[in-house]
């Protein structure tokens, strides 16, 4: 079986960066970065069965990435180099299903939290329709760093130290589209139990909110030895 459908996509990419020297000590870098991407993900075929049977829910999906970063480069003597860099990065990613309607227009009364969409069915040994993963999403992940480290030379020793201090977060908030499952347990036929509205098991749940935040900090010093 053949399934057709529209594939609109879009995709930005904005870099911007700045160099100043202040004088024979000082000097400055500025970066920022910008990725946003759109689409609307096609039907598209269940690989899971071979009778070619089009998922019916179509998503609109977003991806979105800012990252920046200042860096400030000290000459204090002339064989002593300091040099900080403060970084900040975010990814969100976000799930929306474009189709609202769920069994209640139709007259079922299969009720799910979250942002309105159908479940998906299971017909044994027949086919498939909707995926429980075509529910709302939003993924965010988030960073924030600070380097800095000196570079002392001294003769035939370049002896380096510094820290690097990490914070690390995320958040996902995602729904269950649900799930319908029609067996052959009460007329020995699927489509006959479907038809019949006499679900073998049906499958809910509440939004997944989950978060997490780390912090590390590292610490180094190095040196290298020109014998």
């Amino acid at each position: 079986a053949v399934t057709n459908s529209p594939l609109p996509e879009s995709d930005k990419n904005i870099l911007a960066r700045v160099d100043y020297t202040l004088n024979g000590q000082h000097s400055f870098d500025v970066r920022y970065n910008l990725i946003s991407s759109t689409a609307q993900s096609p039907l598209g075929v269940s690989s899971t069965t071979s009778q070619g049977i089009a998922n019916y829910e179509v998503m609109n999906e977003s991806a979105k990435s800012n990252f920046g970063n200042v860096g400030w480069t000290w000459q204090m003597k002339q064989n002593l180099l300091n040099v900080m860099r403060f970084g900040y990065k975010r990814y969100e990613y976000v799930q929306i299903p474009m189709d609202n309607r769920t069994l209640s227009d139709f007259g079922g009364n299969f009720v799910e939290t979250g942002v309105p969409t159908l479940p998906s069915f299971s017909l044994s040994n027949a086919f498939s329709l909707g995926n429980t993963s075509e529910g709302f999403r939003d993924n965010i992940n988030e960073n924030v760093e600070l380097n800095e480290y000196l570079i002392w030379t001294k003769g035939n020793h370049s002896i380096q130290g510094g820290f690097q201090f990490l914070r690390l977060q995320y958040l996902t908030r995602q729904d269950y589209a649900g799930s319908i499952s029609f067996s052959t347990a009460f007329s020995g036929v699927s489509l006959a139990d479907a038809s019949m509205g006499l679900a073998n098991s049906m499958q809910a749940q509440n939004r997944l909110n989950q978060g997490g935040i780390q912090h590390d900090v590292f610490m180094y010093m190095q040196d290298d030895w020109r014998a």
